[in-house]
């Protein structure tokens, strides 16, 4: 099924109740905002087809590259780049290999893998050289979120003179294997080395299920939250995706790392939001990239979730000021 189908859908099923201040935001403003966005497919040198979309900006000033999270789509920050037209910067999104609209590569189950976490770093390189730069000169600024945060900063450590500013929410650093310690957690890895279990979900993963808002780790806007569970991912089951396996956990362990013994070669400004109670990442481990990059500022959104850019509006407003603020002041 079409996006363009979904967002009918979306618009038809708000109607038919009370609509909010969130819902009126998406039908009267990001929607017929978005109907002029160009979508594509670009195909990387292994065959992989990327889902890509881009909207143009108001001032040929540069690009705004957003970056999803593991389990995303662009879908789910079209708000986002609507907030932040008032740049003047063309908005480029791109799925990552396996999520969202990009090919998908599990048969009987929705397992989350990849064959080299730097692969998908690759992705972002490619996108960015074969696309992004052809469609709009000048300089590159980058948003991402969660493991997209991983992936723009292994690929801006990588090329430092590409990215003109990097913009992290959330980046999954380190992945919070909660209750299990970092050495069990490894010592699991081993045992699943050994026993050839890697292709497998690691222990705690299932497959794609509905989750419920209550106690949700991601976001305390009900709306934001329902938007995406009940109306998108109801009616696009192909970019469902569930837990990740062994092998992919090994390789994000192995990625993290080389991020923070790199971070020093981030030269770029480089604007650092978490929250100060998540759930998903290491916080942490946030913190350490931020104070070894050297140019680097960090924002703490209290009370926030996961996903800032799902939070509600005063948690939202608030990110996208610091975003706004950022790239506007370099």
């Amino acid at each position: 099924m079409k996006p363009l189908f979904c967002t009918m859908i979306f618009a038809v099923a708000v109607c038919a109740k009370s609509p909010d201040s969130f819902d009126r935001k998406m039908i009267d403003s990001v929607i017929p905002y978005f109907t002029s966005a160009s979508e594509t497919t670009l195909t990387t040198c292994d065959s992989v087809k990327l889902a890509c979309v881009f909207k143009k900006g108001t001032a040929d000033c540069g690009s705004i590259v957003i970056v999803p999270g593991k389990s995303e789509s662009w879908l789910k920050y079209r708000e986002l780049a609507f907030d932040l037209r008032s740049s003047g910067f063309s908005v480029f999104m791109m799925d990552l290999r396996g999520m969202g609209f990009s090919q998908h590569f599990f048969q009987d189950k929705d397992a989350v893998d990849v064959t080299d976490f730097e692969t998908y770093s690759k992705d972002l390189g490619f996108f960015l050289d074969s696309f992004v730069t052809k469609k709009q000169p000048g300089p590159v600024w980058i948003f991402a979120h969660s493991l997209g945060g991983l992936v723009a900063v292994r690929y801006a450590e990588e090329h430092p003179d590409r990215v003109a500013g990097l913009a992290l929410s959330s980046p999954m650093i380190a992945v919070n294997t909660g209750v299990i310690p970092k050495w069990l957690a490894n010592a699991i890895l081993a045992v699943a080395k050994y026993f050839g279990m890697m292709k497998n979900l690691a222990i705690g993963q299932t497959s794609w299920k509905m989750l419920p808002f209550r106690n949700n780790p991601y976001s305390h806007d009900v709306n934001r939250f329902e938007w995406w569970q009940d109306t998108i991912l109801s009616c696009q089951p192909k970019i469902r995706t569930g837990g990740v396996t062994y092998h992919w956990l090994d390789e994000a362990f192995i990625c993290g790392t080389n991020a923070i013994a790199d971070a020093p070669k981030l030269s770029m400004p480089l604007l650092v939001m978490r929250s100060d109670k998540d759930r998903v990442v290491l916080m942490s481990m946030i913190d350490s990239i931020a104070a070894r990059a050297p140019h680097a500022e960090k924002i703490i959104l209290k009370g926030a979730g996961h996903e800032l850019t799902q939070e509600n509006d005063s948690i939202r407003n608030v990110l996208v000021s610091a975003v706004l603020k950022f790239i506007r002041n370099r």
